[in-house]
Formats: structure tokens, sequence, C-alpha cells
């Protein structure tokens, strides 16, 4: 049956391999082609037909026409077929009046005809249909086809805005694409667009499939090398199995890592180094994975042939087992430090740079994967102790040796480590983890509780550590690149623009058309709109921007100074001039400081002149709020202005402070003025923060300095990793008592009810006890947790709330008051200019829209002018306001991937007539979300999980109480005997149940003297009078010939028989005979009877032994062989009597040599063997015929013998022996094979009592 699974496991691999060879090599790029643009086609066919019912639905049109009296209505039917990404659109004479979504909203829609057709936005692509209604009233239905922003802005992989194309792996293609395309229809037959397959790697159903396969294949191979080493280690050789397997798989991972073709084929980010790479063996993170699945898998296969594992004969010597099992201890100490340094890779060579242990559970992608490669690396480390632990007990049997070795070990370990300055805790924690290991079973099988938790711990210190020691790595290297921009001269990526931005505005001829219109109606706002977005929109959401237009050498406003002759000076006496470029030049600034400016002159062909000066302004340390899809080639952890509030730094110049930033107080002067220059230098000081210095030059000194983690957060790292642990082990627990019953193949819910029931029974009651406890406090600790945070954070959240719309409402009152004292009734005009006011000094921003919702004003004009969003306001808000008459309101609102939290307000003149609407985007709503998240949950969890500890360790006090007096009672009942020596009875001093089953306890007692008494006189009886019967049997054998001799030496004396003197001499050699034989009968039974007579001595073993070989080694054609597998060298004491010893193993010799008679080559071997650490086996086997089945239950009974002469003491007398020297004694025989008796006595230990 074996060999046909394995068969079947070797075609499965061949067939596996071959289908993923030949997916690959049949499957080209235009399969895929022809496949994705299939599923774009018919998603845009199911996409058409969901809008023609739309628009072939009379009461929905009757709804669209009447929309000023169903607003409503619209709103609910827009947000319905909003979620199938179905955008709704109302206008009316072209100009729109209610939108479902303001991510793209067209200004008009005159340019679209009836029918459907295809929009290509700036950074959109939508499938558009337009319906004409009546009324001037016009609908049209957009579906999103393709996102297309800018290299600029980057998206992250969770997409939220889902076009037809985001699920495939096309791109729309552009005129005059050479790639192999496909051109996409409509219903109707109409062409839409055509796409192509994007550039470089993309997945599809055949790289799945693919994947699949050699997945699938690669799991049928390693079962099957896997069964043939099994089979291999059950015929003896277990090393060269486990040889063969660790081999079979280093083969494997080292043709993954040298073909590397999964991240070559694939864009699956669990290949990517991008998001994980340490080493050549763990290139990404699915490497990692499968090294640490592949370490799994050997040790558990270790573990399983465990049982067929000999050590060699040369290991075991005396003077080299000691040293194999130390040099063992170092390679597991340097094992598990490598892998807890690779775990620990896991923060310090990730892309996440959060140091918050919640937001990484809840905001990182790839966490479930960290946590499987934690957890199979735990249970590594677990089956290794495992395997250390059985591999001591056999080179090193005596405990107080083990723990010597083990202690020497650690302190080889400490001080290696010390030589390379790593004095951490990790190595006296990992000797602990192995100490408890030693003292007790595998954490993986119930055990006692207080090794179970005191190993868990260990192992959360030691993750903890590794933890804290990761985020402070991480920290240092971010506090370097801090450093490093401080210390640059030039922002390389503003610098890499501006010949671009030289070079287009002096070809702008829009822009001269502009300034020259401004000269005549004083306004520069629409000339700074448009440089923003057509020049400045990559630079904007970085710099402060001011901008000066002069016409014929005229200002174009009212400016403080004469900019032009300020910026023309800057240029003479304290700026460089940009490479590359002719107008842009920098100013002399600080460290940490850039300050650009252009000096543009232009003229067109009338003569006139134009000058535009563009200042660009920007310091590290006034960081303004972090907008992430503001930021080029950015994610939002990855920009360095994301993270450096949390940072602090100062710069000194010639020994003073000359700026800081920050919650930290610098020294006014520069205490690191004499380290080393250009060298990064790392300070730990007093008041809880890590400093960084760096010296560029003999004058400057930059300091960053973070703040060192709360004792809090690594709490939360324990109590997370602690419940976590806990929780898992008992898991695999469970499912290894499961799992046996679908080996067996019997799966049944009354298998599995049984199974589980027996497994619970093997538990300790106290254990359960415990258990019960500590499973009721996690319940009551889960139950109350979760309704305390989901309910502090809904309290929360409603406070947050309020307090915004307040605000707003604050802000809109004061704008109220602006607006109704401006007697020039233009309103926006005085709001523009007030908020522009207002944003010099104040730090929030704010959007400002007009009486139909379109923006007019912005604090961030890059996100417009980029059109990452319209310039629409939300609908929601705008029905809020304009249609509920709501004062103010808060809404939800995304910008690309970035969801964030929005407050409007309407604004109003004397008459209450809406004049304009507030919009104040609080961007970093998600940032504060997250860190009142996360403090919440590290409170709850601190707290509880403390609790949970505290009642854990209470349980087993409570538990131990409990089940004090059941383990008193249970001693005196393994005491109980029915010897002649009286039993001690039980005292109680409470009236309880305990006291009842005490009474119980004491009353059997006396009972049980009684019934004692009255079974050893009627034993005795038995016994004597079955001995008696023996006794006679034996002595009238002898006595039948002696009378027949005697009859006939009488009848030959009367008849006077020549032949008397020779019939008396055999008659009484005879005599003699039969004398000696009644005497050995009557030694034999004294000898028996006299057992309880002994004096105990201390006695050599193996001399003892020798001795009863003497008596018998000169006999013909038997070979008898001794064997001493101890530590303990020729000497083995024990405590015992001399001659009954010496008789036990003559009676086990004599009895196996009369056994092998009839055999060619009888044979005997005794063998010494350690048992543990306070006991000796002694195995006697023959090769003899065995031991009947009828006869074995009998055989230790005295007077039992299966031979024609004899007393049937001998085996009676050997196990009398042996329990009365605290032994025991057993045996296993096969018929026709032979049999061994194995005997196991107490060493001498110095405190046995001399008789």
């Amino acid at each position: 049956m074996k060999n046909k699974i394995r068969i079947l496991l070797f075609v499965l691999t061949l067939l596996f391999f071959a289908t993923a060879v030949t997916v690959k090599n049949a499957i080209t790029d235009k399969d895929v082609l022809d496949l994705e643009s299939q599923k774009v086609t018919q998603n845009i066919y199911l996409k058409e037909q969901i809008i023609d019912e739309i628009f072939g639905d009379s009461i929905l049109q009757k709804t669209f026409i009447n929309s000023e009296r169903y607003p409503l209505q619209v709103r609910e039917i827009a947000n319905e077929y909003k979620e199938k990404q179905i955008y709704l659109y109302l206008f009316k004479n072209s100009s729109p009046i209610y939108w479902s979504t303001n991510i793209y909203v067209p200004e008009t829609d005159a340019g679209l005809k009836e029918g459907i057709s295809y929009i290509n936005g700036d950074n959109f692509s939508f499938l558009a249909k337009k319906k004409i209604l009546s009324g001037g009233m016009h609908l049209v239905a957009l579906t999103p086809i393709e996102r297309q922003f800018q290299t600029n802005y980057i998206a992250r992989a969770r997409q939220n805005y889902i076009g037809a194309l985001t699920t495939t792996q096309l791109q729309v293609s552009k005129f005059g694409d050479s790639d192999d395309i496909r051109n996409i229809y409509s219903q109707g037959g109409q062409y839409l667009f055509s796409v192509k397959l994007k550039n470089g790697k993309y997945n599809n159903i055949y790289l799945n499939i693919q994947l699949i396969c050699w997945v699938l294949g690669t799991i049928c191979c390693v079962i099957l090398i896997s069964s043939i080493c099994v089979n291999i280690a059950r015929n003896g050789k277990p090393i060269l199995s486990i040889i063969i397997l660790a081999v079979t798989f280093t083969i494997i991972r080292l043709i993954d890592l040298e073909t590397n073709w999964l991240s070559q084929i694939s864009d699956y980010q669990l290949f990517s180094p991008k998001v994980y790479a340490y080493n050549y063996l763990a290139p990404n993170l699915w490497s990692y994975l499968i090294n640490s699945t592949v370490l799994l898998w050997v040790l558990c296969f270790i573990i399983f042939i465990k049982k067929h594992i000999v050590i060699p004969e040369f290991f075991l010597k005396r003077n080299l087992r000691n040293w194999v099992f130390l040099g063992i201890l170092l390679f597991v100490y340097y094992i598990f430090n490598e892998q807890f340094r690779q775990l620990a890779s896991l923060i310090t060579h990730s892309s996440f740079s959060t140091e918050d242990l919640i937001t990484l559970f809840f905001t990182y992608d790839f966490t479930i994967y960290h946590i499987l490669i934690y957890s199979l690396n735990i249970f590594s480390i677990f089956l290794i102790t495992d395997i250390l632990v059985f591999l001591g007990k056999i080179l090193t049997p005596k405990t107080t040796i083990n723990l010597n070795i083990q202690l020497i070990a650690l302190v080889i370990t400490l001080i290696v480590s010390g030589f390379y300055q790593d004095f951490s805790l990790i190595n006296v924690l990992i000797g602990i983890l192995i100490m408890m290991s030693s003292f007790d079973k595998s954490i993986l099988k119930y055990n006692n509780i207080y090794t179970q938790i005191i190993t868990i711990l260990t192992i959360v210190c030691i993750t903890t550590i590794k933890y804290a020691d990761a985020i402070n790595e991480n920290n240092k290297e971010h506090m370097k690149l801090m450093l490093l921009n401080l210390e640059s001269d030039d922002d390389v990526e503003a610098v890499s623009l501006f010949a671009g931005i030289e070079s287009r505005i002096k070809q702008d001829e829009r822009l001269k058309k502009l300034i020259e219109i401004a000269s005549r109606n004083p306004n520069t706002h629409l000339i700074d709109d448009y440089i923003q977005k057509n020049y400045l929109a990559a630079l904007s959401s970085n710099y402060n921007l001011s901008t000066y237009y002069y016409f014929n050498g005229l200002p174009l406003a009212n400016y403080v100074s004469n900019p032009l002759l300020d910026f023309r000076e800057k240029v003479i006496s304290n700026a460089n001039k940009i490479t590359n470029t002719e107008t842009f030049y920098k100013s002399k600034t600080e460290i940490g400081f850039y300050d650009y400016f252009s000096l543009l002159s232009l003229q067109d062909n009338n003569g006139n002149s134009y000058t535009v000066i563009i200042n660009l302004k920007k310091s590290l340390t006034n960081i303004a709020s972090f907008i992430p899809f503001l930021n080029k080639n950015t994610g939002i952890d990855d920009h360095p202005n994301s993270k450096i509030k949390d940072f602090n730094f100062a710069i000194y110049k010639e020994g003073a402070l000359i700026s800081q930033n920050g919650k930290y107080t610098y020294s006014n002067h520069d205490p690191y003025h004499t380290q080393k220059i250009n060298e990064f230098i790392y300070i730990n000081d007093d008041d809880s923060y890590n400093h960084v210095i760096y010296r560029p030059d003999e004058n400057t000194t930059l300091i960053v300095s973070k703040q060192i983690q709360s004792s809090w957060q690594f709490i939360t790292v324990v109590s997370i990793t602690f419940l976590y642990l806990y929780i898992l082990i008992n898991l695999v627990r469970l499912l290894s008592q499961i799992l046996p019953v679908y080996v067996r193949q019997n799966v049944t819910l009354m298998n599995l009810f049984l199974r589980l029931r027996y497994s619970i029974a093997q538990i300790r009651y106290s254990s359960r006890i415990q258990t019960l406890v500590i499973t009721s406090v996690l319940i009551a600790i889960v139950i109350s947790g979760i309704i305390s945070f989901y309910s502090i954070k809904i309290q929360t959240a409603k406070t947050r709330k309020e307090h915004k719309l307040n605000f707003v409402n604050e802000t809109i009152q004061n704008l109220q008051d602006i607006a109704v004292k401006d007697s020039s009734q233009s309103y926006l005009t005085s709001l523009h200019k007030t908020m522009s006011s207002l944003t010099n000094v104040h730090v929030m921003d704010f959007n400002l829209y007009d009486k139909n919702g379109k923006l007019f004003f912005t604090t961030q004009p890059a996100i417009y002018n980029n059109s990452l969003v319209s310039s629409f306001i939300n609908p929601n808000a705008f029905m809020e306001m304009n249609v509920l008459k709501k004062n103010e309101t808060l809404v939800y609102e995304q910008i690309i991937d970035f969801t964030y939290e929005s407050s409007y307000g309407a604004i109003k003149d004397g008459n209450y007539r809406t004049i304009a609407y507030l919009g104040i985007p609080y961007f970093d709503y998600l940032e504060v979300e997250r860190q009142n998240t996360n403090i919440l949950l590290k409170t709850i969890l601190n707290i509880y999980t403390i609790i949970l500890i505290i009642f854990a360790f209470l349980s087993l006090y409570i538990s131990n109480k409990i089940t004090e007096p059941l383990q008193m009672i249970r001693k005196k009942l393994s005491q109980t005997n029915i010897s002649d020596k009286p039993n001690e009875s039980l005292y109680w001093e409470k009236d309880d149940e305990i006291g009842l089953l005490v009474k119980e306890y004491n009353y059997m007692l006396v009972k049980l003297e009684q019934h004692a008494k009255q079974l050893r006189h009627a034993e005795r009886e038995s016994v004597w009078r079955e001995m008696a019967q023996q006794v006679a049997h034996e002595i009238k054998n002898p006595l039948t010939p002696m009378k027949l001799g005697i009859q006939q030496l009488n009848r030959s004396f009367k008849d006077n028989d020549s032949r008397f003197p020779e019939r008396f001499e055999k008659i009484s050699n005879s005599f003699i005979e039969q004398i000696e034989a009644l005497a050995n009968i009557a030694s034999e039974f004294s000898a028996f009877a006299k057992l309880p007579e002994s004096h105990f001595i201390v006695l050599n073993l193996i001399e003892k032994i020798n001795k009863s070989i003497h008596v018998y080694d000169n006999l013909p054609n038997v070979k008898i062989q001794l064997h001493n597998e101890t530590t303990f060298g020729e000497r083995i004491e024990i405590f015992g009597d001399r001659d009954q010893v010496i008789r036990t193993f003559n009676n086990l010799i004599k009895n196996a040599i009369e056994a092998t008679l009839g055999r060619r080559r009888p044979k005997i071997v005794i063998t010494i063997k350690s048992h543990d650490d306070n006991h000796v086996m002694v195995e006697v086997s023959d090769n003899g015929f065995g031991i009947p089945e009828e006869v074995i239950p009998k055989i230790f009974k005295p007077n039992f013998t299966t031979k024609s002469s004899g007393t049937g003491l001998g085996l009676a007398f050997v196990k009398q022996t042996i329990t009365g020297m605290g032994g025991t004694i057993d045996y296993q025989t096969k018929l026709n094979q032979g049999t061994t008796f194995f005997i196991v006595l107490p060493l001498y230990t110095g405190e046995e009592k001399l008789l």
C-alpha cells in the first residue's frame, strides 16, 4: 500500500511540474492580452446594460427632471449606483446641478454627444453615456475605466477607486503605440478605446496556474522524499535519512534562489525585495517563509524518527560525550541567536517605517506573513529544544552533569558575545529556556502549567528585546537620513525641475497675455493659479511660494518693498546660479533652509516687457501638515517629512545654537564640538532620548534626537505576544489530539468526542482548574475589552465630531461678520482676501466654494491644479447645506487612496442667503484616529494582560490549595499496604467535603486491616499447603528408589548373592545422591523462607555478575558476554544482599542456559545500561526457544516449573530479591527467538541506611 502511495506521489509530482512547464511555454503575451481584453469587454457590456436600465426607467427620468423637488430621492438613486461604480450627473443648460461624486465633475456636457463615448481626463478615463431629458435637463452616466495619475503621484496597492482595467493587466494605449493592442467596442459596435498589456511583470490566471502547479508539485516531491526517508530511518539508518531530507531541501532552495524565477515573472509583492530583503538566503518575504517552513519540516521529521536514532559509540565514550553535548549546546545558542536576529529583520529590513505594533497589525499588508513566519520560527525553537534535551539525556544522563554543561555553555556564550559588545539578556533567556525544557516535557505537550507560562514568558521577553533593538536600529537609520537632508546644500528634486520650468515660461504666450490683462485690471490671483498649476504643481506642497509681476517696469500689485531691486541685489551679493539655468538662483542660507528664486524677463512682439519673479522657500524646521498624495514618488510611510514631526533636531554654528525644532530642549552651546568630523556618533542620554551627532565641518554640528519608546509600548508587545503564543500553543495541542483520529481514517464525531474526552481525562485535576480559571478570565477580559474599546471609541468620535462642527461654526460666524461689513457687496472677493491673509498666520487648511459649489479659494492648490479631485464641493455636504439647510456638516472624503474628514459650513449674508461654503479638510484625520485607537488599544491590552497574568498565577495558587488535600489523600492511598505494618490514618480538622472523604478513608483503613489479617491468614495457609504438597512430592521422589534399593540389598544378603558387594556399592552411591537431592531441596526452601532476613551492603554490580558468569563460562558451546554501556566505568554501586544478588544472577544464567539446550550455538548476552539518573538496567538475553504463552502468567509464582525436576522457586526467588532491593523485573519473549529479562536496580546514592 505504501509503495502504491509513493508511486502516486511520484506521478503527481511529474504531472504538476509538466503542467507548469507546458503552461509557461505554451501561453504567450498575446494569449494574455486576448483573455484580459475579453474580461474588460464583458465588464463594459455589464455597465452599459445597467446604464441602459437607468436611462430606460421612466420613473427615474421623472425623478431626475424634478430633481429640485426631489433632491433626496436623486441622491439615494445616485448613491445606489455609485456602489456599482456608475456615477450620475445632472446638467441644466450645460452646467452641472448635481454630481454623485466630486472625483471628476465635467464643467459642461456641451462636448458630449448623446449616446456612448469615451472621456480621457487629466487623471481619469471614463466611459460616458448621455441622455437628453426635458426642460433643458441632461443626464450623464460615467463609469471609470482607468486611473491615470501622473508619475509624481503614486497610489498604494489597495485601490479603492475601481475601474474596468484595475483588476486586469491592461492599460489604455496611446496613439502611436507600437505594442500589440486590442480594440474595445461598445455593445452597439462603436469603437471606444484600445488596450495593451502593462509594461513589466504582471499577474494572470496562467501565471496563477503555474504557481499552483509548482507549489503542489514541490509539496508532493517533499512528501515523497520524506516518506522514503522515514522508511530509511525505520531500517536502522536515521542519520542518513535526515541527511537525505536536508540535502533535498537544500537543493530545492538553491535552485529557487539561483533562478529567482518567481520574482522575475510575477509582480506579487510577496516576491519583491522592496517589501523585504535580508540576505542571500532570504531575498524576499516568500523565501523567508519557505526557509522557516523547511526548517520546521525537518525538525518535525527528526522528532518523528527520534525513537530510531542511535548515537554512534564513538560519541558515547566517557572522555568525549560531555564535549559533544557542550558543542551541541553552543551550536544551539548560535542557531537561536540567528533565528531571533532574522526575526528582527522583519522590522529592520521591511518596507514599513512604523514602530507602533498596533499600527503594524492593522495597516501593513504583509502582517499575516510576518505572524506566520514568527510562529514557524517559535515552534522550530521549541522542537530544537526538545531534540537538544533528548540528546542531552543520552549523552549526559546524570542531571547534575547535564546542568553543569548547560551553565558552562551559557558562560562561554556570554564571554564570546562580550567580545562583540553584545551584553543583552538574550543568551541568558535562551539558557533559561533550555533549562526549563530539561526539567519538563515538551512545551507542545500537556505539562506543568508553571513550566508552560515561564517558557512562554521567556520567549516573549526575547521577542520584546529584539523588537526594541530593531526599532532603535530603524530610528538610527532615519536619523542618519535626516542629518544628511539637513546637511545637503541643494534640493536635488527641485533643482532638476528648474531648467524645464524656465524654458516653458519663456515660450508661454498665454502667461504674457494674463500679465497684460492684470495690468489693466489689477488682480494677480489668476496668474498665481496659472503658474502653480502649470509649472509649480510638484513643488507647491513642499515650498512656500511668493510671486511678483511687472509689466513694462511697473508692478501689478502694491508690494511692500521693491522685489525687483531686492532680488537683483541678491543676485549680485548673496546667491549662486543653478546649473543648467539662466535665471534661477539659490540664496546663501544656513543648513536646513532652501531659498530659490528666479528673475524671468520676457518681451513680446509689440515691445512690451514682462518680469516674473518666483521665490520658493523651504525650511526643515518649519514642517507643515503632511499630505502623502502631494509628495513625489513616495508613499505615506516613505516620505521624509511624514515622520519628521517625531524627531527633534538642532543646528550649531561656531559652537552656538542657531536653530532647533521639536520638544527636546538643546543646550545653547555646542556640547559636541570636539567630536570627529564626517562621522555619525550615537549617544543615549539619561533623559530618555537617543541622539545622533554629525559634524560636516569644523564649525557646524547637526543633532537629531528621538525619544526612546516608553515602557508601555514594550508592555504592549509583551501582552500581545504572550496572549498570541498562549492561545496558539493550546490550539496546537488540541490539533495534536484530533489529527491522530484523521490519520487512523476513522473520522466520526463520536471518535473525535471520545478522543477529546480521553485527552481531557489525562489532564491533572489541578491543571483543569487552572485552565478553567484562566479561560474564564480570558473570556471575561475579551468581552469587557471589546465593549470598553468600542464604547470609548464611539464616545471619543462623537466628542471629536462636535468639536469640529463647533470650530467650523465659529469660523463661519467670523467670516459672516466680515462679509456683512463689506459695503461693496463683493462677498467672494472679500472672503478670498480674508482667507488669504488668514492662511499666512494659521496652519490649518481651508477651502471656499461659491454658492453653486465651485471652488474659488484653497490653501492646497496643488490638489486641484493636478486634478487629483475636481474643484466641485463634496455632493453629500452640498446636499446637506443647500437642500436640508444645515449650517454645518461633517463628511468623509477621498483623494486617490487617501481618506480624510472634512467639516463644511454655509456662509450667509445679512438676509440669510447663502453666499459661499467653507470647507475645512482634516488631512491628519487617519493619523489622529490611528493614534487614538493605538493608545486605547494599548491601554486595554496592557491592563487586561497584566490582569490575566496575575490571575494565571493566582489560579495556580488556588488550584494547588484546592488539590492539596487531594494530593495528601493520594499520597496516603499510594502508601496503603496489606502488610503487617499498620497504615497511618489521616487527620482533617474541618467538617467539609474533604473531612467526609477523610472519615471514609480512615474507616476504610480499619476495614482493610481486618480483611488483610484474614487474607494473610488464608494466603499463608494456602501457600504453606501448596509448599507442603510440593515438599512432600519432592521428598517422595528420592525415597521411592531408596526403598527399592534397600529391598534389593535385603534380598541379595539373604540369598548370599555373590554380586552383593557390587550391588551394595552401587546402591549406596545412589543413596548418597538421593540424600544430597533431599538436602538441596531443604536448602532451597530454607533460603526462600529466609528471604526477609537480608544483610544489605554496598556492592559492585559488575563484580557480582562476573562471579555468576565464571560459574558457567566453562560449559562447552556456551558463550556468555557482558557489555557495560553506562558511564560509570568498572564500578556500579548498588545496595543489596551479596549472596542473594549472586544467587539471582546464577538463577537467571542457569535458566538461560537451560532455555538454549538444543541450539547449535547457545549465546547469552548480559548488557548494563543507564536507565535514568538514579537507576541502572541489566538485560539478560538468550537465543533460546522462548517461553510458551500458556506458562507466561505463572513464571514468577513459587513452586511453578516446566522442568521434570526442580523446585519452581528460582524465578520467584529472583523477583523477591529484586523487589526487596527496590527494583523491578520484566521480560520480553518471542517463540524460537529467545527471551530477555529486564532488571532495573536503584544505584547507591549514600543515603540508604546500612542494615
